[in-house]
């Protein structure tokens, strides 16, 4: 299972706005938020994602993604991947202003 919270895979339009993700969980990746294969833009805005300590909060593939703004704290993620965000052959990521704890 992908996106303990939110799940989206070829969409058209994927915007997250001042909202909070706590302690979600997925069985394999995106334990927040799971996007992939678009060609439209995941922006994330204004948010908190607070992890499970054990798994990468916000997961992409295939994607453009945005995160502003935004505070992404206790994660620590695997070895191979990044912790917080990872995106595998995204198009083009932006973080603005964001806090990593």
């Amino acid at each position: 299972m992908f996106g303990g919270a939110i799940y989206a895979n070829g969409y058209e339009n994927l915007k997250v706005t001042n909202s909070n993700f706590q302690s979600n969980r997925a069985e394999n990746l995106g334990s927040d938020i799971y996007s992939s294969y678009s060609s439209y833009k995941t922006i994330i805005v204004g948010s908190k994602v607070k992890g499970t300590g054990d798994t990468i909060s916000i997961y992409g593939d295939s994607i453009p993604l945005e995160v502003n703004t935004t505070t992404i704290e206790g994660n620590q993620g695997r070895a191979d991947t990044g912790a917080g965000i990872t995106c595998i052959d995204c198009s083009k990521v932006r973080l603005f202003e964001n806090t990593f704890r």
